[in-house]
C-alpha cells in the first residue's frame, strides 16, 4: 500500500490476507474505511487457481462486512477486461465502459461485483481514451486497474 502522510495516524491495521490480498482499515475521523488491495492471477493461471481467489476475496469481503463499519473499497489488478455494459449491468458497470470485448474473466469478475453489490467505478467515470489504462502490455493489449465500492 501507499499511502498519503497525512493519513499515517489514521491507520488501524494492516494485514496480509495472503500473496495476493492485502487489507487496510483506516479511521478517519467517524468514518472507518477497509481497502482491500488485490492482484487477481493472470492470464496463466488455472481455472482453480482464479477459482480459489475470489472464494478468498469473498470471505475477506464477508469478515469485512460482519467485523467492520462503513466504506469497503477494493482495488487493483483483476486482469480482466470487462467491456461496455449489457443488459442489467446497470448497477455494475457504468455508461463509459471499455472499447474492448468482455472476456472470461472480465464475465467471472461482473458477476463476483453483482453477488457483492459492488461497482466498477472506472466505467462511472468519463475519462479521455488515453487516461482509461493504467498499463499497457507489451503486445499492446490493455489491462485496467480497477476500483470497486460498497458501502456496509
Amino acid at each position: 500500500f501507499m499511502i498519503h502522510k497525512d493519513f499515517k495516524g489514521c491507520i488501524d491495521e494492516l494485514t496480509g490476507i495472503s500473496d495476493r490480498i492485502a487489507r487496510l482499515r483506516l479511521n478517519i475521523g467517524k468514518k472507518k474505511i477497509v481497502i482491500l488491495q488485490v492482484y487477481a492471477p493472470t492470464c496463466a493461471s488455472t481455472e482453480e487457481e482464479i477459482d480459489n481467489f475470489y472464494t478468498l476475496l469473498s470471505e475477506t469481503i464477508q469478515i469485512c462486512k460482519v467485523n467492520y463499519q462503513n466504506y469497503l473499497v477494493i482495488m487493483g489488478d483483476f486482469n480482466s477486461q470487462v467491456g461496455r455494459k449489457e443488459y442489467s449491468e446497470e448497477n455494475v458497470l457504468g455508461p463509459f465502459g471499455f472499447p474492448r470485448k468482455r472476456n472470461d474473466r472480465g464475465e467471472k469478475l461482473i458477476n463476483f461485483c453483482q453477488e457483492h453489490h459492488l461497482k466498477v467505478i472506472n466505467t462511472f467515470i468519463k475519462k479521455h481514451q488515453g487516461k482509461k489504462w493504467t498499463w499497457l502490455s507489451p503486445n499492446g493489449q490493455h489491462s485496467v486497474m480497477v476500483v470497486r465500492c460498497h458501502q456496509m
